[in-house]
């Protein structure tokens, strides 16, 4: 029987004294090779972006801040740190080649 691949994104501010527990019980249940972000973005760079983002008129500053937790990472296992710093393009290279690497 041929292998089933799964590609999974979840994009978002996930806390990880709430969303932590169900992504590590995901990964451990899954078995197979998986590739965790995490997005290390100030509040005003988060601002910043959330403001270009179709959803910015329903949701504003206030409540993307009151949301915001910095350097709240998710503690799975091979979790990847990327900064600010890199463009959109940087970081679109570099999901590509690890995935490429799996």
């Amino acid at each position: 029987m041929p292998s089933l691949s799964v590609l999974v994104i979840l994009e978002g501010i996930f806390t990880q004294a709430t969303y932590g527990p169900m992504v590590q019980g995901l990964l451990a249940g899954h078995g197979g090779p998986a590739l965790v972000y995490y997005l290390d973005v100030s509040l005003p760079e988060t601002l910043r972006r959330h403001a270009t983002k179709p959803i910015a008129g329903h949701v504003d500053g206030p409540t993307v801040a009151s949301w915001y937790e910095p350097h709240d990472l998710l503690g799975a296992p091979g979790e990847v740190v990327l900064g600010e710093e890199l463009s959109e393009d940087a970081m679109v290279e570099r999901l590509l080649a690890d995935l490429a690497a799996l």
